[in-house]
């Protein structure tokens, strides 16, 4: 249990200082070059995460159960970490 409280804790310090990070920027500047932009980097760390924890608890990725790939206009390809930085918002 040691183990599960140190990743959970881990998890939590990544999320808030990820969001004190970002709570002053706008969407412009989330979205502003260079490339890849933070809105991207924020996605795929979000993304790389989700899908190493469905694994180790081998459950369907939140991304495809929860169709977020819908929400972005994306394909539901489990091994995809990288193509979001080509999302429009469209």
């Amino acid at each position: 249990m040691e183990s599960a409280r140190l990743v959970l804790d881990a998890l939590g310090r990544v999320r808030d200082i990820v969001r004190e990070a970002l709570k002053d920027l706008s969407p412009e500047e989330l979205l502003s070059p260079p490339k890849p932009h933070i809105a991207w980097l924020v996605w795929h760390l979000s993304r790389v995460q989700a899908a190493n924890f469905s694994g180790l608890m081998e459950r369907s990725q939140l991304w495809i159960a929860d169709r977020w790939h819908a929400r972005f206009a994306m394909p539901p390809n489990p091994k995809d970490y990288g193509s979001a930085h080509r999302y429009t918002g469209s």
